[in-house]
């Protein structure tokens, strides 16, 4: 084949006119071939991509317009031109295929195509829902084609009202659940990175991710548990359970101290009663009055097992079971049909979910809680107002109760505010629930929101669960790392936990002090303690029958940090122990302590190595 070099033609074409015809036959059906291809898989869907974007755009800003209005059936006006738009941005993306290829440009591809198929899959998941959300819409204060005027109801009567819908609500979810599943995992990919701040801004991309992944997690409860969920709230018979409001300054296994208790009523879905009360208002008229355990014994100098102590187990159900000997021991108890425990990290969410909440005259008329504020306050009035006694007893039962009311009547986009407050702590463990219905029980347990520990011992499993005996509140402020080494030794693989705890507050003989806590690991069962360090108390070694692993404990102190200008305080306990040789290595299952906020993991086996910052239960593969 004969190559014609532009430089001979340049020089010669003047001379020899062939060169000239041939580099226009070469030449003429190129550039032709390349504005075909071009047109067809550059310009052709790119035009038409762009045009479809403007419809899709022009639709997403109407609907927003009638969300801001909280009109329903101008939103579903706006869902054909939407979906069909999207529908063909699915295909014309499709054939610019090739971009994915490209360095740079292909971020800016992948991008467009997840939010292009996230919101395809929405779309088509609404539409199997719309017929729903129409009986619904008008409770969260949305008018629609049926009904032009809004239901003014509070929280309270929300509740009863979607109870009474859940059997027509449910179906249309399942059936809508492959369609949102695809539109989360679309979203999920997006890396945040690469979407315009203005988009982002306009469109809260972040958002949506979070919204998204609550949804798929929410929905199969719903529709695969209705049954469950209305003998939950009382249909058809009336439930009554036990709240436990637990203080996580003063940090124990199921959340906190239990320093008050109350009760609430659900009655065929609708809300009845809800009280408070501390936890010491009570200790009169139970009967039950075992010796305490030794840990209780000896760093808490408690002679006899109380209530408020009762919580020493981190599986929920061990501890619900302590709970009921001293709570049926009273007389003429009234039954109830499970346990909710309530940490502080959840009420202080929960009281900026509603605004805030204004405390009775008593207590001063510009006394007003919020969420930043309420800890200082509750440790305030218990201990240092001067107040008398009873008052000061009672600050934390009151305040509960004035919470409670504020979040049943709440209205509009609070009640959104107050669910979305629930489901995270309900994940992050903030909110515990324990059932005598073995199938609400079963449904909790499905879903990590009982506390309940697993009794497989398949896989590696690890749980560190603390105990602050002392008083002060020093968890308000501590951090915590929990460090994890896995390494093959001869007799087997052993396995070394550090636990490190930084607290920078500053001492001040009443919040803060030296951390005096009571410090246990739960590992699969037939593990062998080889080493502990960083201790100074006595050695627990133990197999708990009912959770099926291996205790090991002991007693950690930190001194605290006197002044602004010392480091902040610090302590590490360390525990070693060979792993029993049955279990799998190919993950590690770390279940955090309810009442922590967070703490960071860092897991370390062979040239494995991730750090991770724990807010929920969490399964590491290795």
């Amino acid at each position: 084949m004969t190559v014609i070099s532009l430089d001979k033609y340049n020089k010669s074409h003047k001379k020899n006119p062939i060169y000239k015809e041939l580099w226009f036959q070469i030449t003429i059906p190129v550039v032709l071939i390349l504005l075909i291809l071009g047109y067809f898989f550059l310009l052709s869907p790119g035009l038409s991509l762009k045009n479809n974007y403007d419809k899709a755009k022009s639709a997403l800003t109407l609907l927003n317009y009638y969300k801001s209005k909280k009109d329903l059936s101008g939103i579903e006006t706006q869902i054909p031109t939407l979906k069909t738009s999207l529908s063909n941005m699915r295909s014309e993306i499709g054939t610019l295929g090739y971009m994915n290829y490209i360095p740079i440009l292909n971020n800016y591809y992948s991008l467009g195509y997840n939010l292009i198929y996230s919101g395809y899959y929405a779309i088509e998941g609404f539409s199997d829902v719309e017929s729903g959300i129409n009986n619904i819409a008008p409770l969260f204060g949305y008018t629609t084609s049926e009904s032009k005027k809004a239901y003014s109801t509070t929280g309270k009567q929300k509740i009863y009202d979607i109870v009474k819908s859940l059997p027509q609500i449910s179906p249309l979810l399942k059936k809508a659940y492959p369609d949102f599943s695809k539109a989360n995992s679309y979203i999920q990919k997006v890396n945040i990175a690469y979407v315009p701040s203005s988009i982002n801004k306009k469109y809260n991309i972040s958002g949506l991710k979070k919204t998204f992944a609550g949804v798929i997690t929410a929905l199969p409860t719903i529709y695969n548990s209705t049954s469950v969920l209305e003998s939950i709230l009382g249909v058809p018979n009336p439930e009554k359970y036990l709240l436990m409001f637990e203080n996580s300054g003063e940090i124990r296994p199921t959340g906190g101290f239990m320093t008050a208790f109350g009760f609430v009523n659900f009655n065929n879905g609708n809300l009845g009663s809800i009280s408070a009360e501390n936890i010491y208002n009570i200790a009169n008229v139970i009967h039950y009055k075992p010796v305490a355990p030794r840990p209780l014994y000896v760093y808490n100098g408690t002679y006899y097992w109380a209530l408020r102590d009762a919580n020493t187990s981190p599986d929920v159900p061990e501890s619900v079971s302590n709970i009921y000997k001293f709570y049926n021991s009273i007389n003429n108890a009234p039954q109830i049909d499970g346990v909710i425990f309530i940490d502080t990290w959840f009420v202080d969410q929960l009281i900026n979910a509603v605004g805030g909440i204004t405390m009775p005259s008593v207590y001063g008329n510009n006394l007003v809680l919020t969420g930043s504020n309420a800890n200082y306050y509750m440790e305030y009035m218990a201990e240092k107002s001067g107040l008398p006694q009873q008052e000061r007893k009672d600050f934390i039962s009151i305040m509960m109760h004035e919470l409670i009311s504020k979040v049943f009547h709440s209205t509009g986009n609070q009640v959104f505010k107050v669910l979305n407050v629930m489901i995270n702590n309900l994940n992050q463990k903030q909110v515990l629930l324990y059932f005598n219905n073995p199938k609400a029980e079963n449904l909790v347990t499905q879903y990590g929101w009982g506390g309940t520990i697993p009794k497989s011992n398949k896989y590696d499993y690890l749980q560190v669960v603390e105990a602050n005996l002392a008083g002060a509140k020093d968890n308000y402020f501590m951090g915590e790392t929990v460090n994890v080494n896995i390494q093959k030794v001869a007799t087997g693989y052993e396995q070394s936990v550090s636990v490190t705890w930084v607290n920078p507050a500053v001492y001040d003989d009443w919040l803060v002090g030296p951390y005096l806590s009571w410090v246990r690991m739960y590992t699969p069962q037939g593990s062998k303690l080889v080493s502990m360090s960083g201790t100074n108390g006595f050695t627990q070694d133990y197999l708990n029958t009912t959770v099926n692993k291996t205790v090991f404990g002991n007693h950690i102190t930190i001194k605290p940090r006197l002044s602004k200008y010392d480091p902040p305080a610090k302590g590490t306990l360390t525990y070693t122990y060979m792993l029993p040789k049955n279990i799998s290595l190919s993950k590690l299952i770390f279940q955090k302590e309810a009442g922590i906020k967070g703490e960071w993991l860092n897991v370390r086996y062979g040239s494995f190595y991730k750090s991770i910052y724990i807010t929920s239960n969490t399964t590491i593969n290795l």
